[in-house]
């Protein structure tokens, strides 16, 4: 910028063109020969020069600007992708223990059911009819509950894939 600025400098007050025309009766005074128009002309050449090569200055700046942004957000991209990919096994993982505890509750269901059968053939075997009559009460209520398990269970095998 200072040697710009020094340049404009000496060829506005230094260099030496020569003397403006001075019109007479026999000599014409023509603008396009006027020893200033060398100056003018040199100057606003070198202005749009300088324009040129700042707006190229400042292109370049930009595109290594954007050119590390790019890289950052490739680097962003890859650890999201990596993170999907963890938050995806995680899932995966999750969802077969929720079919391992699935199918220990469905155990333990089968497992409760059996007691109470097991407990309500008890009760029918019993030498007092009121003991006797609470087992088929017990069995009753053991095949109610079969039944919505079954009803249920035929319902979410419609609705969600096994």
């Amino acid at each position: 910028m200072l040697v710009l600025g020094g340049f404009a400098y000496w060829l506005w007050w230094i260099a030496d063109i020569g003397d403006p025309c001075v019109p007479a009766p026999d000599i014409a005074c023509d603008p396009a020969d006027h020893p200033d128009r060398f100056r003018i002309q040199t100057f606003v050449t070198a202005v749009g020069a300088v324009a040129v090569f700042g707006a190229g200055y400042f292109t370049y700046r930009r595109a290594v600007a954007a050119e590390s942004q790019a890289v950052v957000a490739n680097k962003q991209a890859k650890h999201l992708g990596a993170q999907v990919q963890v938050q995806a096994e995680q899932t995966k993982h999750l969802g077969e223990q929720v079919k391992v505890a699935n199918r220990q509750i469905d155990q333990q269901r089968e497992e409760h059911a059996t007691e109470r059968y097991g407990r309500a053939i008890e009760q029918l075997g019993h030498d007092q009819i009121e003991v006797r009559i609470g087992g088929l009460y017990a069995l009753e209520a053991l095949a109610v509950d079969s039944a919505e398990r079954w009803a249920a269970t035929r319902c979410t095998r419609t609705w969600l894939p096994t």
